[in-house]
């Protein structure tokens, strides 16, 4: 079922060795599963990032992290990640994260771009939903 997801998908131990990861994993990083089993966690994220240490810290804590942090892939590049992961004591007895992760590169440039073009122009821009609610607006428009 999880080879069938666009999202990556990972089962580990919650110190950073792989047991299992999908094909979206395998196509988001670059690498075999195999592969992933053999480097662990350390080998695809940013392990220097404040904002990774404290994801980390607060998923020991409260069993369960969302955010947002640096992935690195086989080829070297860097790639933006926005992560879900949990902690669940599988049937064995023993703790296992299952963590989600989806590339926002793309959606974080475009983010970027929007917010540099509405807010470098004299004119105001207000941005509203299909029902006209505003859901952001320039500083012009202050």
């Amino acid at each position: 079922m999880l080879d069938n997801t666009l999202n990556a998908f990972f089962i580990s131990r919650p110190y950073g060795n792989i047991i299992k990861a999908n094909k979206a994993a395998c196509q988001m990083y670059g690498y075999s599963e195999a592969e992933f089993q053999q480097i662990g966690r350390s080998a695809i994220f940013d392990t220097e990032s404040s904002d990774y240490q404290q994801g980390l810290k607060v998923r020991y804590e409260k069993r369960s992290v969302k955010g947002e942090f640096i992935g690195l892939k086989k080829d070297g590049s860097k790639i933006l990640v926005e992560v879900f992961s949990q902690l669940y004591k599988y049937a064995d007895g023993l703790d296992k994260a299952f963590t989600f992760i989806n590339d926002i590169s793309n959606r974080k440039k475009v983010e970027t771009e929007m917010d540099l073009l509405i807010n470098n122009t004299e004119e105001m821009f207000i941005l509203v939903d299909k029902d006209f609610v505003i859901i952001s607006f320039n500083k012009q428009t202050l």
